[in-house]
């Protein structure tokens, strides 16, 4: 959220995204992402989901922010690409529980890793009323994404016992204070 938001007025981006069993990939362009929320205030990256009956789980993997167009000014570079690959454990602990949640689990895992060795596994408990969107959310991403061209993320959703997947979604929030 940012200065002027209220319960009427929120700034986040919001999409859905239907994961099928096994590998999968979201990809959001940068300019998608302007469209709705100031992309040079970014607070935050949440993944979740809102209509789970049963716990599941996914590895997310190569989470990033993608390199940025060359700029007409020299002095500019290209902007480095930003990346999650849970390499290492740091990256892990960068990642936090929706609302505190403690029946989400988060765990560095050798499985379903698409890059490198490592991937977050992530068990997500069905909804509840403690957590109508279970899921986790980073503070460490930067602040301004106006340099990057898209955001990404591998997910491997391993196949739930009785149900398809429902829609993941990803919400990005606006800073309020400094």
């Amino acid at each position: 959220d940012d200065s002027t938001s209220s319960p009427q007025n929120q700034h986040w981006f919001d999409a859905g995204f239907s994961l099928a069993p096994g590998a999968n990939t979201i990809r959001i362009p940068i300019a998608q992402i302007a469209a709705k929320i100031n992309i040079h205030d970014i607070l935050r990256v949440m993944l979740f989901t809102e209509t789970l009956t049963q716990e599941v789980e996914i590895y997310l993997d190569a989470v990033r922010l993608e390199g940025g167009q060359p700029s007409a000014a020299p002095e500019i570079s290209q902007a480095a690409p930003f990346m999650f690959s849970f390499e290492q454990e740091s990256e892990m602990r960068s990642w936090r529980p929706t609302e505190g949640d403690r029946r989400i689990k988060l765990e560095r895992s050798q499985e379903r890793a698409r890059d490198g060795s490592a991937a977050l596994s992530v068990t997500l408990p069905k909804v509840s009323p403690m957590n109508k969107y279970p899921g986790i959310f980073s503070l460490n991403f930067p602040n301004d994404w106006s340099s990057f061209r898209a955001f990404s993320a591998a997910i491997y959703l391993d196949e739930p016992e009785n149900e398809t997947f429902p829609e993941l979604k990803k919400k990005k929030r606006k800073k309020i204070l400094g």
